[in-house]
């Protein structure tokens, strides 16, 4: 086992335990955690994203503008990363179709000269050969 591999094995269960025991600290003190404040919220879905040390809350505002509530700065940036590519999925899904002149399927008729004009010019033949 390498030196690295080791010295995380050892210390993954102190940061647990370190987690666990900042949250109950915090609660008994009368203290607000990153988590109380979105406590009042309605659950609308939850996911498990490997490598988090203590759990994080995502709330989306109008807008759908994320709030990322974590316990320290490599949860937040790992959550943000996940939340960055769930927001870009539909953007790059919108650029995918409207290359094959499909966006009319997703849009209805109003995104039908849009498909008509990107089939005309060729481009849903260099997109089927890049795919």
């Amino acid at each position: 086992m390498t030196r690295a591999l080791r010295l995380t094995a050892l210390l993954t269960p102190a940061l647990l335990s370190a987690c666990q025991a900042s949250t109950k600290a915090a609660d008994s003190a009368g203290e607000t955690t990153p988590g109380a404040s979105v406590s009042d919220v309605t659950e609308t879905g939850s996911r498990t994203l490997a490598g988090l040390q203590c759990p994080a809350q995502v709330v989306r505002v109008e807008g759908g503008v994320p709030h990322i509530y974590a316990h320290d700065r490599v949860d937040l940036a790992r959550v943000f990363g996940f939340v960055q590519a769930q927001d870009r999925f539909f953007s790059m899904d919108l650029a995918r179709r409207l290359g094959l002149g499909q966006v009319s399927a997703l849009l209805g008729d109003s995104a039908l000269a849009s498909d008509m004009e990107s089939r005309a010019s060729g481009m849903t033949f260099v997109a089927e050969r890049v795919l």
